[in-house]
């Protein structure tokens, strides 16, 4: 396995590094202005506006490459994160120079995209971002800007450059201070970006694991004291069955349940558990991988996207979500040994079957056809992250 794994790793990285990191968006028909009016229509009446987003979803869908005429490839501050983070674990396996360089290079790149705010820094979309609220592109959002947070907490951990600490506590201060929230008695919940209000759950698992890290490398308090009551509303808002919506549990319209959002909240619960052994964390947790590999893993080991979602998609497997089910189960694997060998059956199927030869991963496989567009944002990066991560605890 760990000879396969380090081919296909490094068949990834060689293609990356030939794109010099930057790649179409699989947001791009969406980010314009055409799917922009499209989806503000389909907010007011479903009805009037199914038909457009219906049309441009088989655009981008089956006709992915026409994007080629309309958009540009960009450098996304969401993927640079997971690159750094990557090669910094390729340095540690594999012991050479160039993976370090490369992952500085990274880290540099991401700083010099970083948005000063009122009370710090963060990092958003480099689109228009056609959500509830029009979010203008790089504004910036507590889920990129906590990725970024972890590659350079990590870059301060091998380099001890301070630079990079102090880059993550103006990150921690844009968190407390600049974005929404909404007081629910002892806890306490937080925008996606300082301009909207949306509540949505593996955001503020962002948010909360960002503020632990912060407070144990930084040993300021108030970040996980902060955190502690953002935990609180991330354990009430889990399900019965296990399960947490996309969205609060009070937004219901249009709201949803799938494979990626759920790991984002599992490993970050379980991140702050290292911390802090909270046991209503680890009940939670229980609860919540039972939930996840019981509804999300197929008998061949792909994974499923979607579990409840407000309109028919079509998609069988995403990529997004078969990298982050690798790298959920492999971080998760001390507290559920059973995890790991799920991390590596999912790692082969994947590369097996949704990796080209020419070593980047396809985007979708729908019911049918497939999309093998390679994103950055969204597949080659969450892929190299993933597993590099698994390489190295194959290694331990």
């Amino acid at each position: 396995m760990k000879k396969s794994l380090k081919t296909s790793i490094i068949k990834l990285e060689n293609w990356i590094s030939s794109q010099r990191y930057s790649s179409y968006d699989h947001y791009d028909f969406w980010s314009s202005k055409f799917g922009i009016i499209s989806r503000g229509l389909h907010s007011k009446n479903r009805y009037l506006g199914f038909p457009i987003m219906g049309f441009l979803y088989l655009i981008d869908a089956f006709l992915p490459n026409s994007r080629m005429l309309f958009f540009k490839k960009e450098i996304s501050c969401e993927a640079l994160p997971y690159f750094a983070r990557g090669y910094f674990r390729l340095y540690e396996v594999m012991r050479e120079n160039a993976y370090l360089v490369k992952a500085i290079q990274c880290l540099n790149l991401l700083a010099k995209k970083g948005v000063e705010t009122k009370s710090g820094i963060g990092w958003g979309l480099h689109f228009d971002w056609p959500s509830r609220t029009f979010i203008p592109k790089n504004t910036p959002c507590i889920t990129i800007t906590s990725n970024a947070v972890d590659a350079f907490l990590e870059g301060y951990k091998v380099t001890k450059d301070t630079t990079y600490m102090e880059i993550a506590i103006k990150a921690a201060e844009f968190a407390i201070k600049d974005l929404n929230r909404k007081n629910l008695g002892r806890i306490v919940a937080v925008s996606y970006t300082p301009i909207c209000n949306t509540l949505a759950i593996n955001a503020n698992s962002f948010c909360a694991k960002m503020l632990y890290d912060v407070s144990v490398l930084s040993k300021d308090h108030r970040y996980a004291a902060f955190a502690d009551r953002i935990l609180g509303y991330i354990l009430q808002q889990q399900n019965a069955d296990g399960s947490w919506f996309y969205r609060d549990k009070s937004q219901n319209t249009d709201n949803f349940i799938d494979n990626l959002h759920t790991c984002f909240v599992l490993e970050h619960l379980y991140s702050i558990f290292l911390e802090n052994s909270n046991q209503r964390i680890k009940v939670a947790l229980e609860k919540g991988y039972s939930f996840f590999v019981n509804t999300f893993i197929n008998n061949d080991y792909s994974c499923k996207h979607f579990y409840k979602y407000p309109n028919p998609t079509g998609v069988k497997v995403d990529i997004r979500s078969c990298a982050e089910t690798i790298y959920c189960c492999a971080l998760l694997s001390s507290l559920f040994p059973d995890a790991l060998n799920i991390a590596k059956q999912v790692a082969y199927w994947t590369m097996k079957n949704m990796q080209d030869p020419c070593g980047f991963f396809y985007f979708r496989s729908y019911r049918v056809g497939k999309n093998k567009m390679p994103y950055m944002r969204w597949g080659q990066a969450p892929m190299f992250n993933a597993l590099t991560y698994l390489l190295k605890k194959l290694g331990e």
